[in-house]
């Protein structure tokens, strides 16, 4: 390969990595945060969301999509941020959750101070800064490394936070996360209304098809002289190998599209699919375990060092 094909194929595949995929499960998503978003700027009423979903389904998409419908604004002694996202550190307490808020929202000194002191700096700078919508992801991890009595902790301090701040709030994380409401029930009511994002499914004609079109699309950007021919059996082998992840999904396009250039083919083959499921997504994917070998048992591979076996939601 010639260092201008090469290029090329470098820049089809980081268009295709930043392009947002949009389908029925995302655009609902987007769609109920902007419609709190618009009712609390509207009316100064806050509503509160939130957002579950599996690695890999759209959280981080959603989130950089937000960043951009609501960038920040430029005054002349400040600068307002109506969207503030903000990632539970990996090893959360109250502590370094409101110190992480407090760097999101510019405090050179997020150290200093008890967790009360910080609390009350956040109302202010929330205040100050015309903060209408707050994401907090990753919320698992206050789960994973903390036990009930640290679930009841950080519910509570979450519910003090948001009954005395105006700023609507989407909380975010794996299905485990949702553990942090069952502990307050005060915090439950406030967050009653969810959002999902589910992996794609292919359990009836109208889900396949979704999914079909999302493939299409995804050979489509890449670019290919050729469409990729997908058969009901082919959407099913792809189904298999990406667990309807849409991470999943991109990688074994961009892997088959990638196998496919070197090899000089004119489009995405059987082959091309097979070999990029191994380099790609799972290593040790080969001969039945490998959902585009003839030979594949047609058994999901979500059981123990599997690439979809999920130790807990």
């Amino acid at each position: 390969m010639n260092a201008t094909h090469e290029n090329e194929m470098f820049e089809r595949i980081a268009s295709i990595k930043k392009k947002i995929i949009r389908h029925s499960k995302y655009d609902q998503a987007l769609h109920s945060i902007e419609t709190v978003f618009r009712m609390r700027n509207l009316t100064g009423l806050s509503e509160h969301l939130f957002c579950i979903g599996q690695s890999g389904t759209g959280k981080s998409t959603l989130k950089k999509q937000l960043k951009q419908i609501y960038p920040n604004v430029e005054l002349t002694d400040r600068e307002l941020k109506p969207y503030l996202c903000v990632d539970t550190p990996s090893k959360p307490t109250i502590g370094n959750m409101a110190e992480e808020v407090l760097k999101q929202l510019g405090e050179a000194n997020y150290f200093k101070g008890s967790v009360a002191y910080k609390t009350n700096q956040i109302l202010f700078l929330l205040r100050e800064l015309d903060v209408k919508l707050v994401v907090l992801d990753e919320l698992q991890h206050f789960i994973d490394h903390g036990n009930r009595q640290a679930a009841a902790e950080v519910s509570d301090w979450l519910k003090r936070l948001i009954d005395n701040s105006s700023a609507c709030f989407v909380l975010m994380g794996l299905e485990r996360a949702s553990d942090i409401l069952k502990v307050n029930e005060q915090l439950r009511r406030r967050f009653s209304q969810q959002i999902k994002l589910p992996p794609f499914s292919i359990a009836n004609k109208d889900d396949m098809a979704e999914f079909a079109g999302v493939l299409a699309h995804l050979d489509k950007e890449l670019g290919l002289e050729a469409r990729l021919v997908l058969t009901p059996t082919l959407v099913k082998q792809i189904h298999f190998a990406t667990n309807g992840i849409m991470d999943y999904m991109v990688k074994i396009f961009v892997g088959a599209f990638t196998v496919s250039v070197n090899r000089e083919l004119s489009q995405i083959t059987n082959e091309a699919l097979e070999a990029a499921f191994t380099q790609y997504v799972w290593d040790e994917g080969k001969g039945n375990l490998n959902p585009f070998n003839d030979g594949f048992c047609w058994s999901r591979l979500d059981k123990p060092n599997m690439p979809f076996y999920r130790i807990s939601v």
